[in-house]
């Protein structure tokens, strides 16, 4: 997590899962993301994920990406 500001921050986080099978296929994970308080009661947070599967299952894609975008509320 990093804070630029009172108002702003980022967060990174990765994962890496491994198959105790098959030390090849493995599996990672990884995001990063934005968040920027709006108010006292809403944020809004962008995200980018990314996982990978190292040897996906046939005609799977090998990659998949997700791009978020929430609008969050503290009561």
């Amino acid at each position: 997590n990093y804070r630029f500001n009172a108002a702003n921050s980022a967060k990174l986080w990765a994962e890496y899962i491994p198959s105790f099978d098959d030390s090849k296929d493995y599996q990672t994970n990884a995001e990063i993301s934005l968040n920027s308080t709006l108010s006292d009661i809403f944020s809004f947070k962008v995200g980018f994920l990314t996982k990978t599967d190292n040897k996906p299952v046939p005609g799977a894609e090998k990659t998949d990406t997700t791009l978020t975008t929430a609008l969050i509320a503290k009561f």
